[in-house]
C-alpha cells in the first residue's frame, strides 16, 4: 500500500509541481507569470496579475507538499483548489472530454487528490518520517472543503475586481426646436413640405410680384410648408396679382 500512495504522489503531485513551475517562472517551455496574467485576463479572472500568482503559488506548493507528502491533507486540498477554478472558468462549458477542452483530465486530478487526503501520504513520506500522517474521511472532507472555499474566494474576488463594462455613453436628448427657421429654397422652386419660411410661401409656383396668373394665392403656398415644418406663418398680404385693374375700353 505504501508503493501504490507513492507512485499516486508522485505522478500527480510532480505533475501539478511542473505546472505551476511553468507559470511561476517559465520552466517547462511554460508561460511565466506574464502570460499566465495574460491568460487570466482572457478567462474572466481579475486582477490578473494577482490571480496568476495565486494560481502559479499553489499549484506549485500544493505539488511539492503532495509530492513529499508533507502536511497533508494541506497539498491535496490545493490541488482541488485550482482544479475547480479551471473546471468553472474554463473547462465546464465544454463538456466532459479532453479533446474538447472539457474537464475529464481536472476531474481525475480532483479525484486522485481526494484519494490522497482519505488514505494520507503512507508510510513513503515525510509525514510518514515525522510519524504526523492524517487519514480518514474527516480528513478527505476537510481538503475538499479547503479545496472548495479557496476557489470560490478566488472566484468571488475576481467578479468584484472584475472591470466596468464599458458600454456606449448616453447620448444627450435633443433639444425641442423652438421658432427655428428653415432655409428658404432656391429661387425659381415651388413651395415644397419642409422649406416652411414665409419667403417659400410667398413663391408658390412663380412670383406673385411678376403678377403670373394661375400660380395660387401666395397664402396656400405658405400654409402647406408650415404644416409640415411647423414654423409659424406669417400674415397673408395681399399680392399684386390678385387686385383688379380697370382696363380702359376703346371709344
Amino acid at each position: 500500500m505504501g508503493i501504490g500512495r507513492l507512485a499516486l504522489r508522485a505522478t500527480v503531485g510532480g505533475l501539478m509541481l511542473g505546472h505551476g513551475l511553468q507559470k511561476l517562472n517559465g520552466s517547462f517551455d511554460g508561460p511565466g507569470l506574464e502570460g499566465t496574467a495574460q491568460v487570466m485576463g482572457a478567462i474572466g479572472m481579475h486582477p490578473a496579475q494577482h490571480q496568476a500568482k495565486a494560481a502559479a503559488i499553489s499549484e506549485t506548493a500544493g505539488g511539492a507538499l503532495t509530492l513529499a507528502g508533507l502536511f497533508s491533507p494541506l497539498g491535496p486540498a490545493m490541488i482541488m483548489g485550482t482544479m475547480a477554478v479551471a473546471i468553472s472558468k474554463v473547462h465546464a462549458r465544454n463538456g466532459v472530454w479532453v479533446q474538447k477542452q472539457g474537464y475529464e483530465y481536472n476531474a481525475t486530478l480532483i479525484a486522485a487528490a481526494a484519494a490522497l487526503a482519505e488514505l494520507g501520504p503512507g508510510p513513503l513520506s515525510l509525514d510518514g518520517l515525522l510519524r504526523r500522517q492524517r487519514s480518514g474521511t474527516p480528513w478527505a472532507l476537510l481538503a475538499a472543503g479547503l479545496g472548495a472555499g479557496a476557489a470560490y474566494a478566488a472566484m468571488a474576488v475576481s467578479d468584484k475586481m472584475a472591470p466596468a463594462a464599458q458600454g456606449s455613453e448616453p447620448t444627450a436628448a435633443a433639444p425641442e426646436a423652438t421658432g427655428t427657421v428653415a432655409t428658404p429654397p432656391p429661387a425659381g422652386s415651388s413651395g415644397s413640405a419642409g422649406s416652411g419660411s414665409a419667403a417659400s410661401g410667398s413663391a408658390g409656383s412663380g412670383s406673385a410680384v411678376g403678377g403670373s396668373t394661375g400660380s395660387g394665392s401666395a397664402g396656400s403656398g405658405k400654409g402647406a410648408a408650415s404644416a409640415a415644418s411647423g414654423a409659424p406663418v406669417a400674415p397673408d398680404l395681399p399680392s399684386v396679382a390678385s387686385t383688379p385693374t380697370d382696363t380702359p375700353t376703346k371709344g
